[in-house]
């Protein structure tokens, strides 16, 4: 970490306030969901404090969403050049990879983001900000660093930390993890990655395309939660990217001199992978362990998290929760949501709830993949009858004039209405796409409604106005549509000779 991000997010010689009586709102975590919590309670004229153990902005500032976005914007400026013969430009030179430069750059504009995740920031907006590592000393107080912060109400938003396999060497290999991995100075020559979730999809292809020879081992396909031609579409892209992808299980790591040797059980016995360095990208597990919960009568699971219900309160009902402390999908924008919806229900007398099935989120692979609701496969497992309306991005005009082909855009709707109950979105600007469909089941709008949007062509928008105008096709009853056809039929026959 660079002195100026660190000056954002923890500068050196931090005094916390001396606490004065109890906070009406105490949030415990400085990431997004925290953020949002105290941010939310202070616009509403609430007492906060904030307490975060490390830096403000979390792992989304540090380690995820912002600093990949920076990585991902070069990798993307050198395909792009390396693509440029294909649009009828002949680069003057070949577009190399300044290994040292691209670190540089990432951790300059990570500091330039980290200024609207300082602690001044917030204070200035009201919060009193605490560093320190808080455990709870009963069910109305929070004890930090020998002084004890009395509360009305609190939002836990401690998020989450890498979870390793118990794999045979893996932890003597000494491997990254996406904790650290923004710390490497230059690139490796090979990487090898564990895990087939999002960010291994997501460093996997950026780091291919910066050169790295990169490996993942995969226990079953690519983003298993997703639909399967989802895997599909992604796997053929990365493949072309330089990716090797090994379906196996990973039996065992040898760590001689730099190289990792990693044993890969295939379907027809095993598979050897030598490597420079080792990620483990295998997920994530909440950071309840420390906070004395107990203390504090608050249910949890080691795994899952806190025990929350639909108003995000835990079983202390004085006592909420947010982001990935109590949910398993790592999103930067799910976890704001439910910060201010946690922060809401706390200091109002309203009922606010949080579904995530209303919620989009987006893997930013080059195509990315975007999702709202369900998919095939847990409509399936759920038992939910839909019916699926699809565009291959080979059959948009945008989409070949751009040579971005690879992909589509698929609606779900509840069999026999127009309710939309999901979407999936494989195209670059997928994130963008998505948009309008959350919007719309946010807003209990039908898939008709949006055979109205107005976008100005060719823009990529106007593929969710063609998946929706196909289903006006399938289903062209209504009262009104049926007397307008039959007085139009009526006006040939009177016209006809």
């Amino acid at each position: 970490m660079n002195a100026a991000l660190r000056e954002s997010v923890r500068p050196d010689g931090w005094q916390n306030p001396k606490p004065e009586g109890r906070y009406d709102l105490l949030v415990v975590g400085g990431g997004p969901a925290g953020w949002a919590a105290a941010v939310e309670g202070a616009e509403l004229g609430a007492r906060v404090a904030l307490v975060e153990r490390a830096y403000t902005g979390g792992n989304h500032l540090l380690n995820g969403a912002i600093p990949t976005a920076c990585l991902r914007r070069t990798a993307l400026n050198l395909v792009e050049l390396q693509h440029a013969p294909r649009y009828g430009i002949i680069p003057a030179g070949r577009a190399v990879t300044e290994s040292s430069g691209v670190w540089e750059r990432m951790r300059y504009l990570r500091a330039q983001v980290g200024e609207s995740w300082s602690c001044r920031r917030l204070q200035s907006l009201g919060v009193d900000v605490y560093f320190g590592d808080a455990r709870f000393t009963d069910p109305h107080t929070i004890g930090l660093d020998g002084v004890s912060l009395g509360f009305g109400k609190a939002v836990i938003a401690t998020g989450s930390s890498v979870f390793q396999p118990p794999i045979e060497g893996l932890k003597d290999s000494l491997p990254l993890t996406t904790d650290d991995i923004f710390s490497l100075t230059v690139l490796p020559r090979r990487l090898a990655i564990l895990g087939g979730g999002m960010v291994a999809c997501e460093m996997g292809q950026l780091l291919a395309r910066m050169g790295v020879e990169v490996t993942l081992v995969v226990r079953s396909r690519l983003l298993s939660s997703e639909d399967p031609d989802v895997a599909e579409v992604l796997q053929k892209v990365l493949e072309r990217d330089g990716v090797k992808i090994l379906h196996g299980k990973l039996r065992r790591v040898h760590f001689e001199g730099a190289t990792r040797s990693l044993v890969v059980d295939i379907l027809n016995g095993q598979k050897r992978v030598e490597t420079d360095l080792l990620l483990s990208a295998t997920g994530r597990m909440p950071n309840v362990i420390g906070l004395n919960l107990e203390a504090a009568l608050i249910e949890y699971d080691r795994k899952t998290g806190l025990r929350i219900n639909r108003r995000l309160q835990t079983s202390n009902r004085s006592v909420y929760a947010a982001g990935d402390i109590c949910q398993a999908r790592g999103f930067a924008n799910a976890a704001d949501r439910m910060g201010r919806v946690a922060a809401r229900n706390a200091l109002t007398p309203g009922w606010y709830g949080f579904q995530m099935d209303t919620v989009a989120w987006c893997v930013h692979t080059d195509p990315e993949v975007a999702r709202v609701g369900i998919n095939e496969e847990t409509a399936t497992a759920r038992q939910i009858p839909i019916r699926s309306y699809n565009l291959p991005l080979e059959r948009v005009d945008r989409s070949i004039t751009d040579g971005e082909e690879d992909g589509f855009v698929r609606i779900h709707v509840l069999d026999g209405t127009d309710r939309i109950a999901g979407a999936t979105v494989v195209a670059r600007g997928a994130d963008d796409l998505i948009a309008p469909v959350a919007e719309a089941m946010n807003n209990r709008i039908g898939l008709l409604g949006l055979t109205n949007m107005q976008v100005p062509w060719p823009a990529r928008s106007d593929m969710i106005r063609r998946v929706a105008d196909s289903f006006r096709k399938d289903h062209p009853g209504g009262w009104w549509k049926q007397t307008c056809r039959e007085w139009v039929q009526a006006h040939r026959r009177k016209a006809s000779p």
